[in-house]
């Protein structure tokens, strides 16, 4: 049986590193490699790119030009084994978009809670 995935849109304002030539998102779901999900940039000069993910907590960061960085805009976060952190994300069945097509969490009283994926 295959697992239920959600699609998981993470993004990454150009405005923080104006000069970045590659931003990846890297996590367990991906072996940590900065290969595998590298971010699109947007003529505007934002990256983002839409996953599908499991329903879980996703430990994450990006990866910019190799330097890692945390999401500002994540539900908490992790030690990691090096003294830093690691972002956070709780993906669940819930998740959809809403009607301007961000990710939203649909609350147990059936409102959105608009989901801001991003670098502040």
């Amino acid at each position: 049986m295959i697992p239920d995935v959600v699609a998981v849109t993470f993004h990454f304002p150009g405005a923080r590193v104006p000069t970045a030539k590659r931003v990846s998102v890297i996590g367990s779901f991906n072996a940590w490699d900065p290969q595998v999900h590298r971010l699109r940039k947007s003529p505007e000069g934002d990256w983002r790119i839409t996953i599908h993910l499991s329903p879980s907590r996703v430990v994450y960061c990006f990866d910019v030009d190799g330097i890692a960085w945390l999401d500002s805009a994540d539900d908490g976060r992790v030690p990691n084994g090096w003294g830093s952190e690691y972002s956070v994300r709780y993906v669940n069945e819930s998740e959809t978009l809403d009607e301007i097509g961000q990710p939203s969490k649909v609350t147990k009283e059936g409102r959105g809670i608009p989901r801001m994926v991003h670098v502040r």
